[in-house]
Parts: structure tokens; sequence; C-alpha cells
């Protein structure tokens, strides 16, 4: 599996612990989607977090020790769905849970070299968008920093002077 998607699928795991049961402030962890339309997610989910891989920057190739390896920052995108109706403050409630998730590990299990918010611009805001009866509550974007020997993102590749 390529780094890419073994990292989605790390914080689409992690999200999924965002629980009242684990003491967080909302249930958002029982509908977590990768890139999921907006227009599948239902009234039914109540609330529901879809994470979306924005874009990733590739620099290098650069040297250490007898190999060359790439840095990839990863931006990543959730959204924040919501019913119709639902208070600000609960929104806010799943803002701070999502960025509690993020802190728990920002090397998401050993696969990322750090994670961080975009410099210069929004890490999160709050959105009301209604399309039939859901409201996109907020978008969260983060990015995640990881390593891989050059041209090889199936190869991780923390540190390249060992």
């Amino acid at each position: 599996m390529n780094k890419y998607q073994e990292i989605i699928e790390t914080i689409q795991d992690r999200f999924q612990e965002i629980l009242t049961a684990n003491g967080y402030w909302t249930d958002l962890g029982l509908h977590v989607y990768i890139s999921k339309s907006n227009k599948i997610i239902s009234a039914a989910d109540e609330s529901a977090i879809n994470i979306v891989d924005v874009n990733a920057v590739v620099s290098g190739p650069r040297t250490g020790g007898l190999i060359q390896y790439f840095d990839h920052q990863y931006l990543i995108e959730c959204t924040l769905h919501f019913v119709g109706g639902t208070a600000a403050s609960m929104i806010r409630d799943g803002i701070s849970d999502v960025m509690r998730a993020i802190g728990e590990d920002l090397t998401w299990n050993g696969l990322a070299i750090h994670t961080y918010p975009p410099e210069g611009s929004e890490f999160f805001t709050m959105v009301f968008d209604h399309e039939e009866n859901i409201i996109i509550g907020a978008r969260i974007f983060f990015i995640v920093e990881f390593r891989t020997s050059e041209w090889l993102i199936t190869e991780h590749l923390l540190n390249p002077e060992s």
C-alpha cells in the first residue's frame, strides 16, 4: 500500500475513536468517510466527518547518507457535517474533538514526521452551508509531513541518516 493511502486510513481509524464513550464531546466517530461526496452524506448520519486529501507537495530530492529521499507535505481537509438545526456550540465541540484526535499522535503511528496547520492560511473555518437538511459545519485543514525514498511512495523512510 502506498504511504498516502496508509496515512489517510490511519486518520480515518483515529477519527473513528471520536466518541463520547472515549471522553470526547461528540460522537462524530460513528460516521467517518474518505473522499465521500457531500451528496451521499445523509441526515440519517446525524453527524459525520469526511476526510479529503486535497493535494501533496513534494520537495527533493534531498540527500542523507548514501540515499536520496523526498519530503511530502500532504494537505488534508476534514469537513464536519451535521443535520440542520445543530447548535453552533455542538459544531465547536466537533472542531475541538477533531483537533484533539489529531494531537493524540502527530506521527500517525510512526508513518509521518510531523503534523501541523497550514502556514499563513486557515486552520479551520465554520461553514453554514445548508443542503437538504445537512450542514457542513466546519472545515479543518492540516498537513501531514512524511518522507520516502526517492520516487518510491511505498517505501517509508523517517531517518535518511540510518
